[in-house]
């Protein structure tokens, strides 16, 4: 009897950048990369994908960051595990470093800065739970903003 196939594990990667905050922002004074995926008609979707054989979730994120904006994943921090129908899911938090590469053409449109995310009949993904992601992420960002040890 064979074993059940092991569950598929995903990242998705929130690499923030400061701006001057707007009452608007979904991530309060900053902006966050969005991909447009050709291999999904062209619709918008935070860097992520499926991990490799034996590769680690944090390993993962910084591959597919680089792979599908060019720039280098900086201080890469798990902010969220789930469960979806996709498999095993960690959320990543991170900035985004210098620029080394370039995107595949024949995958990736575009990468842009936002501070909303698309209408959700422009997301390769509109059943996400992006109202869970980006609460993570808000709390992820003011507990590294409230003053304390560490924290100047």
């Amino acid at each position: 009897m064979t074993a059940p196939p092991a569950p598929e594990v995903y990242t998705i990667v929130v690499a923030l950048r400061p701006v001057p905050p707007t009452p608007r922002d979904l991530v309060p004074g900053h902006q966050f990369l969005l991909v447009q995926n050709l291999k999904r008609k062209g619709r918008w979707e935070l860097p992520g994908g499926r991990t490799l054989p034996g590769e680690a979730p944090a390993a993962c994120a910084e591959r597919e960051f680089l792979e599908e904006t060019g720039h280098v994943l900086l201080e890469p921090v798990l902010v969220q595990q789930r469960t979806s129908p996709f498999g095993q899911g960690f959320v990543f938090v991170g900035r985004p470093g210098p620029r080394t590469g370039a995107p595949d053409p024949a995958e990736i449109q575009s990468v842009s800065y936002g501070r909303l995310m698309p209408p959700r009949d422009r997301l390769s993904f509109p059943d996400d739970p992006y109202e869970e992601l980006f609460a993570a992420v808000r709390a992820h960002v003011a507990a590294r903003s409230a003053p304390g040890p560490g924290n100047p």
